[in-house]
């Protein structure tokens, strides 16, 4: 089976990292059967590629940030939330598992034209279907209303949501984050998990490398990394967006639920996940 390139480095990229914790770490962390057939990687691919300095640590937190946001989001559901919004979808599998269709989730996977239509081809390839509940939304966050979006696609603005911006922040300016979390805080039980890593003066050593060159492998793909955020500086954003309560899980809080990283203490290059409710 062969694929054309992908319209995104960092969709793939991040496709990648799910399906190799799959295979070299069991799915310890976060389990997803189908992680694997999206990017298109074998299991000869997957285990006889070796990992690059770092790569242990940036799959398990992007592991950790995945399983986070459905352990979050399935406490949002048991309470009554029936929509989910999952920014900067590229190869996310969620709407392919559809974990809570049982329950009447409706998910809404926004992400560029071009991604989308590539994640149909993906799909379609892989003998797949996207199921019944699930909406790919094509949305340039740059360019396009978001709310239009997806009330073009069913979404319901006066019912509680859920929202998943995993890896989409630093990707945005911070005028954009602002806004975005703004418009989440909005919104009736406005809930979101997203990510965000420190700045690079805030790093030294082995993960002030990293950062650097993450930062510049994307920008041999044409693809910016634009903000980066202290703690400090995300708690007074939320508080400026408007939210009420607010979980930020760095690399100790990730270590006491996942156990330690290899190598150096950190998940990885500054990494935190957040979970907020307005």
């Amino acid at each position: 089976m062969t694929f054309d390139p992908p319209p995104s480095f960092s969709a793939w990229h991040v496709a990648r990292h799910r399906a190799r914790h799959q295979h070299h770490e069991g799915g310890r962390i976060f389990v997803d059967p189908l992680a694997s057939v999206l990017p298109g990687l074998s299991q000869d691919a997957l285990l006889a590629d070796p990992d690059r300095p770092w790569e242990a640590r940036s799959r398990r937190f992007i592991a950790a940030r995945s399983r986070i946001a459905e352990d979050r989001l399935a406490r949002a559901v048991q309470g009554g939330t029936r929509q989910l919004v999952v920014l900067g979808a590229g190869l996310e599998t969620i709407g392919l598992r559809h974990p809570h269709a049982g329950e009447g989730l409706r998910i809404f996977e926004v992400d560029r034209p071009e991604t989308l239509a590539w994640k149909r081809a993906r799909v379609a390839q892989a003998g797949l279907a996207i199921p019944e509940g699930v909406r790919l939304v094509p949305c340039d966050l740059e360019r396009d209303g978001l709310l239009p979006r997806l009330q073009e696609a069913g979404f319901d603005p006066f019912r509680p949501v859920f929202f998943f911006c995993l890896g989409l922040l630093p990707y945005l300016t911070w005028e954009m984050n602002d806004a975005l979390l703004r418009f989440i805080s909005s919104l009736p039980r406005g809930e979101v998990v997203y990510d965000y890593y420190e700045p690079p003066e805030m790093l030294s050593g082995g993960e002030l490398a990293y950062a650097e060159n993450r930062t510049k492998a994307l920008a041999e793909h044409g693809e910016a990394w634009r903000t980066d955020f202290s703690p400090r500086a995300m708690e007074d954003l939320l508080e400026l967006t408007n939210f009420r309560w607010f979980e930020d899980l760095g690399a100790a809080e990730i270590a006491e639920l996942f156990g330690p990283a290899e190598g150096a203490p950190g998940a990885d290059s500054g990494g935190h996940v957040v979970h907020a409710r307005a």
